[in-house]
């Protein structure tokens, strides 16, 4: 049995305890890996399945969404189960964002995506960054996370090996040989 120690806090309160439900009402949202859309149903209708979170602070909607990835608003009426693994990530990270996240944690985005779409990812998730919304990533892809990270924490076997800022980390010998391909 394993046993967990320490606490993990957001805007000054303890997560511990609570329940997904209020996890979310407080604004933090997660992006799973391997995405788990409804196959069955429409691009448009996996992405409102996000907007349980709305309220009158509500900043993020459908077209928002559709500026951010353009080619859902012409696949929205697309069963999930017809879309690439890059378009499939475009519906996961557009239904995560309708929740209206203060906290986005998005566990490996990248994953499977080719070059072209990770960077179209990279560009969306800066402009959701330049909004306000404060981003969490786990993510294997280490050149393209610095690309986009202010703060990197470097987990080996389960445990932090390294942190810093991202100008730090690059400049770490060991970083740049094991991670960075420098």
């Amino acid at each position: 049995m394993l046993n967990y120690q320490g606490d993990i806090r957001f805007k000054g309160e303890s997560l511990r305890g609570l329940s997904t439900r209020k996890i979310v009402k407080m604004g933090i949202v997660q992006c799973p890996e391997r995405r788990h859309l409804f196959d069955y149903m429409t691009v448009e209708e996996n992405l409102l399945l996000g907007t349980y979170n709305v309220g009158k602070n509500s900043y993020i909607d459908l077209d928002t969404v559709y500026d951010l990835f353009p080619r859902l608003k012409d696949r929205k009426k697309q069963q999930a189960s017809t879309l690439s693994g890059g378009e499939a990530q475009m519906v996961a990270v557009g239904r995560a964002l309708l929740a209206n996240p203060a906290l986005l944690v998005l566990d490996e985005p990248t994953l499977g995506l080719a070059p072209i779409v990770r960077n179209h990812l990279l560009h969306a998730l800066q402009r959701i960054k330049d909004q306000g919304v404060k981003l969490l990533l786990v993510e294997q892809n280490v050149k393209w996370s610095f690309e986009i990270a202010e703060y990197v924490y470097v987990l080996r076997e389960g445990q932090i090996a390294k942190s810093g800022s991202c100008s730090e980390l690059t400049g770490d010998q060991e970083i740049r040989r094991h991670f960075l391909g420098v």
